[in-house]
């Protein structure tokens, strides 16, 4: 258990490693805005895939952070605390390679068709098959509650 003096001290280097990520990710982003005439003149990139680069930039969070927060909010429900630790390890390496290959999937349905909206739809089809599956496991939870 910590102390008042070092929980404080805790509590000022969460707050530095925040600050730093977010200045992290700030530069990502205005580093890609700031090179975007050098991109259209070395490899004849238009503003509008210099947009998309930056909406595939995003496309990880959706995959891995919305579905991840629903699916962490369910694991006090779904597994008993002696098998909690083995269990999400098994359920986080299957769910990885599962979604993995997401990222690749959607810059392969841009390259095939040019049309941008195509992994944006993707991104969202897998974010709606989330709430399926979180439908599925209520359900699922309640019928085996019942018997």
């Amino acid at each position: 258990m910590l102390d008042a003096g070092e929980r404080v001290a805790m509590q000022w280097r969460i707050l530095a490693l925040l600050f730093l990520a977010r200045v992290g990710l700030g530069l990502q982003f205005q580093s890609l805005g700031s090179v975007g005439d050098d991109l259209t003149l070395a490899f004849g990139f238009g503003y509008a895939e210099i947009g998309a680069l930056i909406g595939f930039f995003m496309l990880p969070g959706l995959f891995l952070g919305l579905p991840a927060g629903t699916i962490m909010a369910l694991t006090g429900e779904a597994m008993s605390a002696q098998s909690r630790a083995l269990s999400m390890g098994i359920f986080f390496t299957s769910y990885f390679l599962i979604v993995g290959p997401a990222p690749a999937i959607a810059g392969w349905l841009y390259d095939r068709t040019g049309d941008t909206s195509l992994p944006i739809l993707f991104a969202a089809a897998l974010f709606g098959l989330t709430g399926v599956g979180n439908f599925a496991f209520r359900r699922a939870q309640r019928l085996l509650a019942r018997s």
